[in-house]
């Protein structure tokens, strides 16, 4: 509604507030709550999306935007060609950790996607020697070792044929700790 004037409205509705006083409280009162209500679903929505995101990229290990598993050299080379793609990591399964107590992959990783990935209190540096070899600790100790930096470990594992898990070879090598996580 247009009304002429002006003044007269804003004193009406002073007058009509201050008449009652419990009412205005209340009003003034509702309309605090409904705004931090909204303020905290705001937040509480956006903090879960967050927080799945974060969860899906610690799922697949790493903060880039997609990943894709057991793909072929073909296939990766048309990946890397892609006008979408602007930038591209490759990390190769090497094979499987072969103790019975303990479940690992072993791979090789590249250094961008070693910066990409969600892996914590990293000590030491990226393996740069074939014989180099970036372990966790809890693996380490549980393979029987200390997780020292410079510390050579001994690692069997097995190499399996791609797309189908058999085995097609068992390996045991000699390592140097480079770098723990």
């Amino acid at each position: 509604m247009k009304v002429k004037n002006r003044a007269y409205i804003k004193r009406l509705a002073k007058n009509i507030l201050n008449a009652n006083k419990s009412r205005r409280n209340i009003l003034l009162l509702a309309i605090a709550l409904t705004s931090i209500l909204f303020t905290s679903l705001f937040s509480v929505a956006l903090g879960l999306g967050k927080s799945m995101e974060t969860q899906t990229m610690k799922t697949i290990g790493t903060i880039s935007h997609g990943s894709f598993k057991e793909l072929s050299d073909e296939d990766v080379e048309i990946l890397t060609h892609d006008k979408d793609i602007k930038d591209f990591s490759v990390r190769e399964k090497v094979g499987i950790l072969d103790d019975e107590k303990i479940s690992a992959e072993l791979s090789y990783m590249d250094k961008k996607g070693f910066e990409w990935s969600l892996i914590e209190k990293v000590k030491g540096k990226f393996p740069e020697k074939e014989n180099d070899v970036f372990i966790d600790l809890a693996t380490a100790k549980k393979l029987g070792y200390k997780g020292e930096i410079g510390e050579e470990i001994e690692i069997p594992y097995s190499i399996e044929k791609p797309y189908t898990g058999e085995i097609i070879e068992k390996k045991s090598d000699k390592f140097i700790i480079s770098g723990t996580f």
